[in-house]
């Protein structure tokens, strides 16, 4: 298992958090519960995200690197869509 990490300033977490959950709950298997999410994606990657009040979390557990990159870098693209106004955002995977 691959498992990267970010931590994306935002005072807006809570409110992409939802945006990300609500996008994909039409067609993949999402969990959404306060200020927590599960997205599980077609590569069978799991995405958890967790809002803080200045921060988003995002961590993600995947079959191999590989894997868990792409699915970072589709994250992150959706994110920077829902965030324009917050635009460059700061994403650091460790």
């Amino acid at each position: 298992m691959q498992i990267i990490q970010a931590d994306v300033p935002t005072k807006n977490g809570d409110l992409y958090l939802k945006q990300l959950c609500k996008h994909w709950a039409h067609r993949l298997d999402v969990t959404l519960m306060g200020s927590r999410g599960r997205i599980i994606m077609p590569s069978g990657a799991v995405v958890e995200l967790e809002a803080g009040p200045d921060n988003l979390s995002i961590k993600i557990t995947a079959s191999e690197s590989a894997v868990a990159v792409e699915t970072g870098e589709v994250v992150v693209d959706h994110l920077e869509r829902f965030a324009f106004r917050e635009k460059p955002l700061s994403v650091s995977w460790r």
